[in-house]
């Protein structure tokens, strides 16, 4: 029974597409062994002493019916899959485990939203919206899905519908970074700098680790007519980042 339990640890941890087929094997065989257990309980000791297994083997049947120690859905190790894909960039070997999920769940929405992502990375924008929109209908609350629907309808230029999903993305998260920016971005590109710096400002407190927001509070600086403290926030971002061109660039710029 050991043996049997350390195995299933094992196969738990090395994937998720494991825990599915060798289910079957795994109750036959810890049955097998309880079975045997009793066997040597009952023959050694005394018949009162049967109650500790049986609560131990309740036990284990509540672990194993718990809803949340159940084996990973089909289409949640093929998400997961494709998330590891995009991860690595490769986008067509993640459009196919995303089809292959959407297949056997439709109405998942992180499926349609992940799926999105994938078409609009390789510019098929359409596709990318659809997905999108699917998304929504499934969830209207899929904070990613309204920021990535409206990057995708900037990039062919639908700039107020963009901007509706970049509010709501806001209004259901406060602290989304990446939909913050997005706002800002389009404050700046109206001339509206102080909502922009404000959004910027926003998202830098939500993740302070983010240079291309800086990098774009240094060009605010600049166009707001303040070359110091666009020069102050390039030299912040050098000296963190002694590497990055950019800041370099902007300082050479700002020092003709």
């Amino acid at each position: 029974f050991i043996l049997t339990y350390s195995a299933t640890l094992v196969m738990f941890i090395v994937s998720g597409r494991y825990r599915v087929p060798i289910q079957p094997f795994l109750f036959v065989g810890a049955s097998y062994a309880l079975v045997g257990f009793l066997r040597i309980f009952i023959s050694k000791m005394s018949p009162q002493i049967i109650v500790w297994p049986c609560i131990f083997i309740a036990l284990l049947v509540a672990v194993l019916l718990n809803p949340a120690h159940s084996p990973m859905q089909p289409e949640s190790w093929l998400l997961h899959r494709a998330r590891a894909f995009q991860h690595a960039r490769k986008w067509e070997f993640a459009v196919k485990e995303l089809q292959q999920a959407m297949l056997i769940n439709p109405k998942n929405a992180q499926i349609q939203d992940n799926l999105a992502k994938c078409f609009a990375n390789v510019g098929q924008l359409e596709n990318a919206i659809a997905h999108y929109r699917n998304a929504l209908t499934l969830d209207s609350k899929l904070v990613s899905a309204h920021v990535g629907i409206g990057k995708a309808l900037v990039r062919i230029g639908t700039m107020n519908l963009a901007v509706e999903h970049f509010k709501i993305a806001v209004n259901i998260s406060p602290n989304h970074d990446e939909a913050l920016v997005c706002l800002g971005s389009y404050m700046a590109m109206q001339g509206d700098f102080q909502s922009a710096a404000s959004y910027f400002q926003a998202a830098l407190h939500v993740n302070p680790s983010r240079i291309d927001v800086r990098l774009l509070m240094a060009q605010l600086m600049i166009d707001t007519g303040n070359p110091e403290m666009a020069e102050a926030i390039y030299r912040k971002v050098r000296q963190r980042h002694p590497n990055n061109t950019e800041a370099s660039a902007g300082l050479n710029a700002l020092s003709l």
